[in-house]
């Protein structure tokens, strides 16, 4: 018995080129400042597809994804502070505490709906900044951490680097929510969207796949957190737990389209880049 293949639509191909020459444009002498743009767009990229699995699959509205970002940012600043561990080794030990977070949260917070879940996701975000402030000994407090340079990377080559890193998230996060849209999960998330009440009596175990989809947005929104520490070489609260860090995930999937793993890349890339560009005009006067 032959089996027949389905041949990707024009629009999967034309992704697929776009990816692979941005995937090779790592290999060119470009200069730095713009691997270093593409580097955040990228990482946004990766956030909103992330923020997809809960905000777009699921239907519950998270903007708490800053709570993820800044535990995954103290993650991989700590880690390098006191034991000089590379955060292109520890960045997914950051998605693991993200999860940790996810999972102790979302088993309260994912009973409730709507504009309620919301807010008590805004407010993870708000009291884990408070936290971090109120604990200078270990995290610097208000001040933050400085001079988190990767260790044995030369500054001149981290910008390639830091492209690769986002890169390959990105890369990562789409294959995974890919797979997840077209499985029997992401079905089962998608009739949590609909009706809830209804997918209960079909069946679906609400409770275990919210919690599900709530962790696997959360991994990657922590690793991205954890790699945003060394591209900056310094975290604070102010940067780990800012609200636009919330926001501009949900408005980019928002915008591209949210409830498809397409939507949200296509989002991202356009307003992100429009974002830099705009700030590079106001800078520039």
């Amino acid at each position: 018995m032959n089996m027949i293949i389905p041949r990707p639509s024009r629009s999967s191909q034309a992704f697929i080129i776009i990816m692979a020459a941005l995937a090779l444009l790592a290999i060119f002498p470009i200069p730095p400042f713009f691997f270093l743009v593409l580097a955040i767009t990228f990482m946004y990229a990766a956030m909103s597809e992330s923020w997809n699995v809960i905000g777009g699959y699921t239907g519950y509205m998270n903007i708490g994804s800053a709570g993820f970002f800044g535990v995954g940012a103290y993650t991989t600043a700590l880690l390098l502070q006191w034991y000089r561990l590379s955060p292109l080794l520890t960045a997914p030990l950051a998605g693991v505490f993200a999860v940790g977070l996810a999972l102790v949260v979302g088993l309260p917070t994912l009973r409730l709906r709507g504009s309620y879940f919301a807010l008590a996701t805004l407010a993870l975000t708000l009291l884990l900044g408070d936290l971090v402030v109120g604990f200078p000994e270990i995290t610097g407090g208000g001040r933050g951490i400085t001079n988190l340079h990767i260790p044995g990377i030369s500054v001149e080559l981290e910008p390639q680097v830091f492209y690769v890193c986002f890169f390959t998230l990105m890369i990562i996060t789409i294959v995974s929510c890919y797979t997840l849209e077209n499985s029997k999960f992401g079905l089962g998330l998608m009739a949590i969207r609909e009706d809830e009440d209804a997918a209960r009596m079909c069946g679906v175990n609400a409770p275990k796949l919210k919690n599900l989809a709530f962790m696997i947005s959360a991994f990657f929104i922590g690793v991205a957190g954890g790699l945003f520490t060394p591209y900056l070489s310094y975290v604070a609260p102010s940067l780990a737990f800012n609200i636009l860090i919330t926001i501009s995930p949900v408005l980019m999937s928002i915008f591209g389209g949210k409830g498809s793993w397409i939507g949200p890349i296509i989002g991202a890339f356009i307003l992100d880049i429009v974002r830099q560009y705009l700030s590079f005009l106001i800078l520039s006067e």
